[in-house]
């Protein structure tokens, strides 16, 4: 993905936004652009904007962002599986390598749309236009989503009584603990986008309960309890132990390892929310709702036990 930058001048003071972009990018048609636009690619002072008549100002910065794959304009077809549903929620098992909701890139293909359609195609159009995703997992991690269907439940992570979650991570390190609560601040790393590094003294609290399930060498199996939810908490916190997550391409994690002279390729982050556990605001009782454990992690635990 490229994101291509233009300053309005005077002269342009006023035009639509679908004529300025094939001005200021001349390689771009205007066919072209509008796709873009409609596709929530577009942003002016930071802001997306959809609307192709939109009339641009003086001294406005106009960003383009174009993916570098044609194919990625075109809609994908996300599935996932239901592991709950009730008039005011639905969850669901999200599948790696998927966006839970809009980026600054992609206004389409995101699981939240995916799952949007689902409750407009199978419970009407009233319903599904009040889906919100009430958490998110990262693009590669998998597991329990939970959305809310109803203004009576969007709060839930807000309420009193707090949903709790299990993660499986598996880890190659040595770590320096074999369970125990890891407390630290969590900042923005300034050095490199959209990473984040722990701190000592400043920053956001952040807490993780942590076992570990299941040793082979310097591969481990852990079981994880975020008791905040920073941005990339457990995978920071595992590495503050001294360990990274397999897949890992933001921190440095191993996409294989070699083990008993064999070599095993590691094709996503391994990371899996396998359990959340909340109490029900409409229902007033307990809600357990667990995922399965995915496939990569039983293959690679039979690689390392055989």
């Amino acid at each position: 993905m490229k994101i291509y930058v233009a300053k309005v001048t005077k002269e342009y003071d006023g035009l639509r936004l679908d004529k300025f972009l094939p001005i200021a990018f001349n390689n771009f048609s205007r066919s072209f652009c509008r796709k873009v636009i409609s596709w929530g690619g577009c942003y002016v002072n930071n802001k997306r904007i959809k609307i192709l008549s939109y009339p641009v100002q003086t001294n406005d910065i106009i960003e383009l962002c174009i993916f570098d794959d044609p194919s990625e304009y075109q809609f994908k077809e996300i599935k996932f599986q239901i592991l709950y549903n009730d008039p005011y929620f639905i969850i669901v098992n999200k599948p790696a390598n998927v966006v839970t909701q809009a980026t600054r890139v992609n206004d389409r293909n995101h699981l939240l749309r995916s799952v949007k359609d689902w409750v407009i195609k199978n419970e009407g159009i009233k319903i599904g236009r009040k889906v919100r995703n009430l958490h998110r997992l990262d693009y590669g991690t998998s597991g329990v989503l939970i959305f809310s269907k109803s203004p009576k439940t969007y709060g839930l992570f807000n309420n009193p009584i707090k949903p709790e979650k299990i993660y499986i991570a598996v880890a190659k390190g040595n770590l320096n603990k074999s369970s125990g609560i890891v407390k630290t601040y969590i900042v923005k790393d300034n050095t490199i986008d959209n990473r984040y590094k722990i701190s000592n003294t400043q920053g956001k609290l952040a807490i993780t309960r942590f076992r570990v399930w299941k040793k082979f060498n310097h591969i481990y199996f852990i079981l994880l309890k975020p008791i905040t939810g920073r941005t990339h908490q457990l995978r920071l916190h595992l590495i503050y132990l001294g360990g990274k997550i397999l897949g890992d391409d933001f921190y440095g994690g191993d996409f294989s390892i070699d083990f008993n002279n064999k070599t095993y390729s590691i094709n996503r982050l391994m990371l899996h929310c396998y359990k959340i556990r909340f109490f029900h605001p409409v229902y007033k009782k307990w809600i357990t709702v667990k995922a399965p454990v995915p496939n990569e992690f039983i293959d690679l635990f039979s690689f390392l036990s055989n």
